[in-house]
């Protein structure tokens, strides 16, 4: 029986050592228990708030994913099935270890986004993390290969653990680890002698020149002693290595058969040995190692980021331009309930209007989205179908407006604000960023309107952009070429035109979603478009005839040309200025366009910007047409000017040669006493002879008057003959010329009739034509600009009464009349003098 005892003795100290190992594990889970238990009270207060914070968001997950994994295995040890009934829920959607890479990579982006410190960002200031979360973000950058950012939280990992922060499930050696190599990798990946490629998990085989431990989940091109290091400098790379090994030492001090660092330790002297060989041979230089996953170039990315900061400030020369006000235009019901409008640039005019959307609505909204959110997507140029990727992160779902009253409401009202149509938009798109959550720089518009991909709807004419959250830090919507950047404004609504007059896309409206950094961001967005297969845009016909008629005013009410760039008719730009003169200069109307061209200089000298054409396209039209005008020293001190700008300029060259020769030339007639003649240029398509023309101008400008004698015989009085009604109601009218006889009969159509006599046109108009004697036809003519629509008496109640109504007051029958002919003079437009009886007849 005495071995019985032995063996009762054995099993008390078997459950002993059991139940003290329990008990340490069940002060693990309790730690943990009451981590989780602060955490969600905590999160309970504010839910929105908490959220909101990304680091939150990241600690969350990582209690979820990681932590979990760990509590699992503990409870593992003494109760098997346990998983089965705490942990996998059917009912509950865990997270996985794609959400944590997402949640450390956002974490990463508003870090250097916003420029905040890991150690205050550790500490709290976005609520704080332990050594472990440290580790564990500093883990997933190294396996995203950004080895700068890793580094960084791996040593704020390591100051956390030394100030008593518990790791749980890692250790210090763990850690040293991963300090030491990416040291190694920030040195060697930097001199561009191993490239880290995706692959399986891989170490080094057994060799005598040392090894390097490769991390899980990173594969390097070959083995540290099959590479030649011979281009490798010293200065900043020897320090890395160096610094490697030194870490790696640290390894051993508390870990001295660590196999790994001993075989680092070997090979890292062993490198810092050939570099200093290398050095005292003043042999090789090495670029550093700066990777980036952003698509943007550096300048760009570096503007976008101090956008998103606030750090920018649109120029004071642009904001003495900006103002605010009351839009009352577009729709009726804004004259009584105008909206606040608030420009925020000017070219292009970008705007916010304030107050579009209640509270109501926005909830509204949101509550019909969350249920169709997904992961939004980029327009993939190989299918045309939108495809996930990282420079996107956000959730959209879109919104029809016969899903429920409200979103049509909306929808109305954006037109209501813009006065754009609504037929051919494209549907309400809701997105929401969440922490990190952006969408690099941007345009709205399809660069290829050919393309076979681009939807029904057509062109991305307009974007309006509703904010429906207030963003507690972070989400500004940015415009990197603009230096502008919008921070959101609940229940307003950022508008900009995408599209440039002439349908072109505007490149200056490239913009981007910034960061969250802290809270949600929910944008309502609705890109107005339009069909380009349904739309006639202005072809350089237009151009060319809108210049023409600009001329035309310029000429007939004499507009000096620096007033009407500067604003007399609402101004031009430098640009415009050019091509109004190129215009004119290919019409050969040379005195018109060396006036513009001028203009256009004078613009660009004071810092207006010509975009697309340079200085030198300028100073060429401008010599030129001196020589064109018969200036020929005038055009050779303008072509010198191009040589300023243009040492090589093969034209002017040419022109400066062969103006001097000509100058020469024309001195040489002028000792011998001849004429030297040139026929000046001056073109005129106007059919009027120039005594008929100036009576013409002067008498639109109101230059001429009545002789006094006619004057005399004018008169006003009431029509009271040619019909009985006339007795009841007589018709003002006022005679303007007595021979032939020139009356003005007042007040003969009412508001109502002319608006419907318009509309009834509108669709009909066509432009107007003169008579081809040759043919009889109605061709169109320069001198004579407006549209034209006949109207039949039969067409409606209102134009057959018009028509009786001519009969009334002139006593002329309308049975042999022609149709009502309504006509419309755009700008410049006119007709030149002419007789409405014909002259001839076949």
């Amino acid at each position: 029986m005495e071995p019985l005892l032995y063996t009762h003795k054995k099993t008390i100290d078997d459950i002993e050592y059991y139940v003290a190992k329990e008990e340490k594990r069940l002060a693990v889970l309790k730690k943990h228990l009451n981590l989780y238990r602060n955490e969600h009270i905590l999160a309970m207060e504010d839910i929105s708030n908490y959220l909101g914070n990304p680091i939150n968001a990241f600690t969350l997950i990582k209690r979820l994913t990681k932590d979990l994994d760990f509590i699992e295995k503990s409870i593992m040890v003494g109760t098997n099935y346990v998983k089965n009934t705490t942990v996998n829920h059917v009912d509950v959607l865990y997270p996985t270890s794609e959400d944590l890479t997402g949640s450390v990579l956002a974490l990463t982006r508003l870090q250097v986004t916003y420029q905040l410190d890991i150690g205050e960002l550790s500490e709290g200031r976005l609520n704080g993390v332990n050594s472990s979360d440290c580790y564990e973000i500093g883990r997933t950058l190294y396996n995203e290969k950004d080895y700068r950012n890793s580094l960084r939280w791996m040593l704020e990992s390591l100051r956390k653990l030394k100030s008593g922060d518990d790791l749980y499930n890692v250790t210090e050696v763990d850690i040293l680890e991963y300090i030491s190599y990416t040291h190694y990798l920030l040195d060697v990946d930097g001199a561009g002698q191993r490239r880290v490629a995706d692959g399986t998990a891989t170490r080094c085989g057994s060799h005598t020149g040392g090894g390097v431990r490769w991390r899980s989940r990173q594969r390097l091109t070959g083995c540290p002693h099959e590479r030649d290091f011979s281009n490798l400098s010293s200065n900043k790379m020897s320090r890395d290595i160096q610094t490697a090994l030194e870490w790696t030492k640290k390894i051993l001090l508390l870990d001295p058969v660590h196999s790994i660092a001993l075989q680092n330790v070997g090979h890292y002297q062993k490198i810092l040995e050939e570099r200093k060989e290398l050095k005292t041979r003043g042999e090789g230089t090495v670029d550093e190692h700066s990777p980036s996953s952003n698509l943007l170039d550096e300048d760009t990315k570096r503007t976008y980021e101090a956008l998103c900061r606030g750090d920018i400030d649109v120029p004071k020369e642009i904001q003495k331009k900006l103002k605010c006000s009351y839009l009352t235009e577009n729709h009726p019901f804004l004259k009584l309930a105008p909206i606040k409008m608030e420009k925020m640039y000017d070219d292009p005019e970008v705007i916010v209007f304030h107050q579009v959307m209640s509270d109501e609505e926005i909830e509204h909204i949101k509550n019909q989205a969350k249920s169709k959110l997904t992961r939004a997507g980029v327009n993939n140029p190989a299918t045309g179908q939108a495809i996930p990727a990282p420079y996107r992160i956000s959730k959209t779902a879109w919104l029809r407006d016969d899903l429920s009253p409200v979103v049509a409401r909306v929808s109305q009202r954006v037109s209501d604000f813009t006065g754009l149509t609504m037929s051919t938009a494209e549907d309400l798109q809701v997105a929401n960023y969440g922490i990190g959550g952006h969408y690099v720089a941007h345009l709205d518009y399809y660069r290829d309107v050919d393309s076979i991909f681009l939807p029904p709807s057509g062109q991305r004419v307009a974007t309006v952009l509703f904010y429906m959250s207030e963003v507690a830090q972070g989400g500004a919507t940015v415009f990197t070429d603009l230096g502008l950047s919008v921070f959101p404004i609940k229940n307003a609504a950022l508008f900009w035109m995408n599209v440039l007059p002439s349908g072109e896309g505007n490149e200056r409206t490239r913009h981007a979603a910034c960061p969250v950094l802290r809270g949600s961001k929910w944008d309502y967005v609705k890109n107005t478009t339009i069909n380009h297969a349904d739309v006639l845009y202005p072809t350089l016909e237009d151009l060319t005839g809108s210049v023409l008629a600009l001329t035309r005013l310029q000429d007939t009410y004499r507009l000096h040309v620096g007033e009407l760039s500067e604003g007399r008719l609402n101004g031009v730009i430098s640009n415009d200025c050019y091509e109004i003169g190129r215009t004119l200069y290919n019409e050969k109307d040379y005195r018109n366009s060396l006036r513009w061209m001028i203009e256009s200089l004078r613009k660009f000298n004071s810092g207006d910007d010509l975009y697309n054409v340079a200085e030198v396209d300028i100073l060429e039209y401008i010599s030129f047409t001196h020589y064109l005008l018969g200036d020929i020293q005038t055009a050779l001190e303008w072509t010198k000017k191009i040589l300023l700008l243009d040492p090589v300029h093969s034209n002017a060259l040419n022109n400066v040669e062969y103006f001097q020769k000509a100058l020469e030339e024309r001195e040489e007639l002028n000792r011998r006493g001849e004429v030297f003649t040139t026929d000046e240029h001056s073109s005129s398509s106007d059919l009027l002879d120039e005594d008929t023309k100036r009576t013409y101008e002067a008498l639109c400008r109101g230059d001429i008057e009545v002789s006094n004698e006619i004057q005399k015989k004018m008169k006003c009085s009431y029509l009271t003959e040619n019909h009985p009604f006339l007795k009841l109601a007589p018709i003002k009218m006022e005679k303007m010329y007595d021979d032939p006889e020139v009356i003005v009969f007042h007040q003969v159509m009412s508001d109502e009739e002319i608006e419907h006599i318009k509309n009834q046109a509108k669709s009909k108009l066509t432009r107007a034509g003169v008579n081809d004697p040759a043919t009889g036809q109605a061709i169109a003519a320069p001198y004579r600009i407006s549209k034209t629509a006949w109207l039949h008496d039969d067409l409606s109640p209102v134009v057959a009464r018009v028509s009786q109504r001519v009969s009334d007051f002139t006593g002329l029958t309308m049975s042999t009349a022609e149709d009502l002919q309504v006509v419309n003079y755009g700008i410049g437009g006119h007709y030149v003098a002419h007789f409405d009886y014909y002259r001839a007849s076949i």
